[in-house]
């Protein structure tokens, strides 16, 4: 079943945003606003059979993951940035990346879908296995198993979601002959006036005619053009009248010389981290093989405390919990275990695997842990079948990473692998 996502401004006053936000989601059963420490919590017994601890309601066959980024610019105090802070509102030059021999693969692709490949020294791409820990990562871990058990965990198993309809975006990859059209700036937050720079992200995007949105309500695409070497993210995209508008979004170009982010403040997750770097795609789950991180969402981080590659956030810690995690903090799976050994279904044990490897970067905020996998309308809207299915078999999609081993969960030092200014 889909949950409502509900908006929110990052540039409210703290209070006023706990307020909305606690408000919103107890509404909406997504969480409780009291501290971990005396959340209460029910057994229900949900349509699909599952029995659910939670607050009362069943849990979400897909997890609404993204709360929208504003499109105010708003100076920050400090932030972690690629080289530098930035307090102005004046559009950033893109992101440089060290280009210096044949870049990575991040994984299986086709003709008609060229994947976007950033950087050879992508954080995306970093291998993690010697990456040194955090000092509180038994912590952090705790804090992170925590939220598993109780945001829409059952009563026999926590719960990490795997989004492929709702919440996460379907990708389209383009060529010079695709129709290119000024989106439009959709201002949904009724602030009146289009953010500076917004004419330099959205004008002359090649949008192709059967383009769609995901489902729920972030309405995420992301487009690639290969021809240019460059990529579009949107946010509460929509087409009217013939006309395109989003409310948020960004541009990279070239993605060949980019790490995998979007200068501040654009990009459509918290963290302006690309949604084309971190979301699992669909042929890497037939292949067996993911050769990048992945994009972890939570519902609870730090607030105003960041990691790199973090470019911004909008951490969510209610109770001021100092184990919280950071916002592009990087984790892994212990890559001393043999993973073999261990009893996993197939689609847990290929994200294990990257796990070890390549590990998880915080990319957003989220109703429940969740991960995104490439929205199988991308594909349907081509004439071409649902792939999940087959790649699924016959667990049931809410089940899929129930086997996942969060006790094998480590936590990386803060900003590891930032570049030296």
């Amino acid at each position: 079943m889909g949950v409502m996502n509900r908006n929110r401004q990052r540039i409210q006053p703290r209070w006023l945003v706990c307020v909305v936000v606690c408000t919103a989601w107890a509404a909406f059963g997504l969480v409780g606003c009291a501290k971990p420490s005396s959340v209460t919590t029910t057994q229900v017994t949900c349509p699909n059979g599952q029995t659910v601890q939670t607050n009362g309601s069943c849990s979400p066959t897909e997890a609404p993951v993204t709360f929208p980024p504003t499109p105010t610019i708003p100076p920050l105090a400090t932030t972690s940035t690629m080289s530098s802070t930035t307090t102005s509102r004046t559009t950033p030059a893109p992101v440089p990346g060290t280009r210096t021999g044949p870049l990575p693969r991040p994984g299986p692709g086709t003709s008609d879908r060229p994947r976007p490949l950033f950087s050879r020294d992508s954080f995306w791409y970093a291998d993690v296995r010697k990456a040194p820990l955090a000092a509180n990562s038994a912590a952090i871990v705790k804090n992170i198993k925590y939220q598993t058990e109780h945001f829409y965990a059952t009563a026999n198993r926590p719960n990490l979601a795997i989004n492929i309809t709702e919440y996460t975006p379907p990708f389209y990859y383009v060529d010079a002959d695709t129709p290119r059209y000024n989106v439009k700036h959709y201002d949904c937050f009724k602030q009146g006036w289009v953010p500076d720079g917004w004419e330099t992200q959205m004008n002359n995007v090649p949008i192709p005619t059967w383009a769609l949105p995901s489902k729920g309500s972030d309405k995420e695409i992301g487009i690639y053009d290969k021809s240019t070497d460059t990529l579009w993210e949107l946010w509460l995209f929509d087409k009217r009248n013939g006309s395109y508008s989003a409310c948020w979004g960004g541009k990279i170009s070239p993605v060949s010389h980019n790490v995998g982010a979007f200068t501040y403040p654009w990009g459509c997750t918290a963290t302006g981290l690309s949604l084309f770097g971190g979301t699992i795609m669909a042929d890497e789950l037939k292949a067996g093989v993911i050769n990048h991180a992945i994009g972890l969402a939570l519902p609870n981080a730090q607030h105003g405390s960041l990691s790199w590659p973090a470019m911004r956030g909008d951490g969510y810690n209610p109770s001021d919990d100092p184990t919280a995690p950071r916002q592009g903090q990087r984790f892994r799976l212990d890559p001393t275990v043999d993973l073999s050994t261990m009893k996993l279904n197939p689609i847990t044990r290929i994200l294990a695997e990257t796990a070890q490897k390549y590990g998880f970067v915080l990319w957003d905020t989220s109703g429940a842990v969740s991960l995104r996998a490439e929205n199988a309308i991308g594909l349907t809207s081509l004439g071409q079948p649902n792939p999940y299915p087959s790649i699924f078999g016959p667990i049931p999609q809410y089940e899929q990473l129930a086997d996942f081993p969060w006790s094998l969960l480590q936590a990386i030092q803060v900003d590891w692998g930032k570049p030296a200014r």
